[in-house]
């Protein structure tokens, strides 16, 4: 079993690092925020790459301010006024972002779960999320299970239950450069999304669906993100996919490293970031170089932000007859 101590944090917990591997490709999990805190593949000169930004100090991932690779919950993105309306019952969540919720406070990411299976390729972690955590309501079990499969891709498996209605809306927050470039302006991205949701200066949605075509959102061709970013000062934005998930959402690719990863999800929607102002904050990556902004490209499959309060959105309730469940997938290659 390939399981190594990884951080003690400050209140004690143990957290330890998990590898999982097909044999070419190989992942390293944390059951701290079921993290994922590498991911390794091989470039066009036979080289493995971790594809995702990392800190260098390992203290870091206690804290983890940037989310990287957390599993984010009970409801990413955000929630307007931190103020959710369920049946009637106005529940006050955690305001972290201005008045608003972001990623439901923080719980997931900052907790450690536990490992409910393990083997070479795969793992399954699992956590308890308890009535009222983060102003949430319901008792919650969740389970999150990663997979190297042989095709070269990492496929994240969600779901999770619930004692009485609640909101749920899970993804991943890690933070992919394939080239490890201070930025990712060489990086082409296509996004299958024929339209977005438009959000306000406080990247809360106004409830209306915009058309991408003839915007900066308009991603349905390859764009080199050099000629994007620095226009719109970055994407942190959702856009609403096309296709099922036997059909690639979206392609991300580096022609410097010849790392291609194509992007499925059974999700509605995918959150494109940028870490737009990474730069602002004094985070030292594994490289031991400090982040610049525009250093990496987020993919996080989710339902659509402030969906409780949007009638037109997809719902993110959850009742305590059904089950949640997602699958989002990375699938890597070299051209």
């Amino acid at each position: 079993m390939n399981k190594y101590e990884f951080l003690t944090t400050s209140k004690g917990e143990n957290i330890s690092l998990y590898a999982i591997t097909n044999g070419k490709v190989y992942a390293e999990i944390l059951d701290w925020g079921a993290t994922i805190y590498s991911l390794n593949v091989p470039d066009k000169n036979g080289k493995l790459r971790n594809v995702t930004l990392s800190y260098g100090d390992k203290s870091d991932y206690e804290r983890n301010a940037w989310s990287f690779g957390a599993v984010i919950g009970r409801y990413a993105n955000r929630i307007k006024n931190a103020k959710l309306v369920l049946d009637g019952i106005t529940y006050q969540l955690p305001c972290n972002s201005a008045t608003h919720c972001l990623h439901g406070g923080g719980e997931f990411a900052h907790s450690l779960w536990q490992v409910a299976e393990y083997c070479d390729n795969s793992i399954t972690l699992q956590y308890f999320s308890p009535d009222g955590a983060f102003g949430f309501p319901a008792n919650m079990q969740l389970r999150v299970k990663y997979t190297v499969s042989d095709d070269d891709a990492l496929k994240i498996e969600y779901e999770a239950t619930a004692d009485r209605r609640t909101v749920v809306n899970l993804t991943n927050h890690a933070y992919f450069n394939l080239d490890g470039e201070a930025t990712v302006f060489a990086h082409e991205l296509q996004v299958e999304a024929d339209e977005y949701t438009i959000t306000d200066s406080e990247l809360i949605p106004t409830g209306e669906i915009g058309k991408v075509e003839g915007t900066l959102f308009d991603l349905r061709k390859k764009v080199v993100l050099g000629d994007v970013l620095p226009k719109n000062n970055g994407f942190d934005d959702n856009f609403i996919l096309n296709g099922n998930l036997n059909e690639v959402k979206a392609v991300l690719y580096s022609p410097i490293s010849g790392i291609e990863m194509s992007y499925f999800t059974t999700e509605p929607g995918v959150q494109v970031y940028n870490a737009n102002t990474i730069g602002d904050d004094n985070v030292i990556l594994q490289n031991g170089k400090k982040a610049e902004n525009f250093s990496a490209v987020c993919l996080e499959s989710q339902h659509f932000a402030d969906s409780p309060n949007h009638k037109n959105f997809p719902s993110t309730v959850l009742n305590p007859c059904e089950v949640y469940k997602q699958t989002t997938i990375y699938k890597f290659q070299v051209k």
